[in-house]
């Protein structure tokens, strides 16, 4: 009897093991087509040209205002080099650029309005992860340093922000340090094609630990300090079906949830 439990529990682990290594296997296969709000109202569609390289993301919703905004993607050596951002609704329009070393390394990205740089993000790199990142806007920079798991996700960031007076300018020579936190699922996270581009969301909205995502293999379950959780349903490839968000001061009249549909690539 212990001979034949020991060997259903092999079979189970066996089965275990190569069913996660299949989630990695059909997460190649598929690209992100279209989310759905909980109302199955259309809210994201993503475009891909005959290579499957996402050229446009067109994003619409109603939460009492209707709103349009379009994002057009343009290559270079075959990665993104420039987004182009049109907002149809508000008319806040500008262009992301980001920049590679000679490995293909995303080092650096722009956010440029009217041609000027509003803000700037430089990333350091030990061997083929983002250790540490200087951001730059109009008023603060801020250096971090990134911390991972066994599995490749961003578990920790800290952030050492200037120190600001009562009237919203940094105080020079004094800082306050900021230690972030993640928690992530075990499942791979939809693929959009970009997984280099790790400094651009490709989901409809912002939302908290955008760049920790990017950064990471997994989904994120909770963004601790900024107390946010998100729950995942899967379909029958190990892929997010649904993404509910939820806020641990903000109560909700109805779940947030999004509905991800998938492509196969050919």
């Amino acid at each position: 009897m212990k001979k034949v439990i020991g060997i259903l529990i092999l079979v189970f682990l066996s089965c275990e093991k190569d069913e996660g290594q299949n989630w990695e296997e059909n997460r190649s296969k598929f690209l992100v087509d279209k989310i759905f709000d909980n109302h199955d109202n259309l809210i994201a569609e993503y475009f891909y040209d005959t290579d499957n390289k996402l050229i446009k993301k067109v994003v619409t919703d109603n939460p009492g205002v209707y709103r349009r905004w379009v994002d057009e993607f343009e290559y270079e050596d075959g990665r993104v080099s420039k987004i182009i951002h049109d907002d149809q609704t508000f008319d806040f329009d500008y262009d992301i650029l980001v920049f590679y070393n000679t490995e293909g390394q995303l080092v650096r990205s722009e956010i440029k309005v009217h041609d000027i740089i509003i803000e700037y993000s430089i990333f350091h790199y030990d061997e083929e992860r983002v250790k540490s990142v200087f951001f730059q806007d109009e008023l603060v920079s801020v250096e971090s340093n990134i911390e991972y798991d066994n599995n490749g996700n961003a578990i920790k960031h800290i952030h050492v922000y200037p120190k600001m007076d009562p009237f919203g300018f940094p105080i020079p020579g004094e800082f306050i340090e900021v230690e972030k936190n993640y928690e992530y699922d075990n499942r791979p996270k939809p693929n959009f094609g970009l997984d280099y581009l790790f400094a651009y969301n490709p989901l409809p909205y912002n939302e908290s630990g955008e760049l920790e995502r990017g950064l990471s293999q997994n989904n994120m379950k909770r963004a601790n300090y900024e107390t946010t959780t998100w729950i995942y349903t899967y379909n029958e490839f190990g892929l997010p079906e649904t993404i509910e968000t939820r806020w641990d001061d903000i109560p909700l009249e109805e779940p947030s949830v999004i509905k991800l549909s998938y492509i196969k690539v050919e």
